[in-house]
């Protein structure tokens, strides 16, 4: 005969009870927007102090590694400062 692509068929032909062939469906979380996010404090995310140099170029004795890149290329970037090969 015909197989239906929505009833699960066994072995010997004849279709499952529909009890048995529910799948059980996770809860719905909430969208990522919605979601509290506490902020990270450790690894590239901790504040830490920065050499005199950085400090004088910063603006700030401390900062993250990230914002201190992001500060780094945002000056790069609109100095012109990027050579590409």
């Amino acid at each position: 005969g015909c197989i239906s692509l929505f009833a699960p068929v066994t072995a010997g032909g004849t279709k499952k009870s529909a009890a048995k062939s529910k799948v059980k469906l996770k809860p719905k979380s909430k969208p990522d927007a919605l979601v509290k996010k506490t902020p990270r404090t450790t690894g590239i995310f901790k504040a830490t102090t920065v050499s005199p140099a950085l400090a004088q170029f910063l603006g700030t004795g401390e900062t993250t590694r990230t914002n201190a890149v992001k500060y780094i290329w945002t000056h790069v970037k609109s100095h012109d400062l990027q050579v590409y090969s």
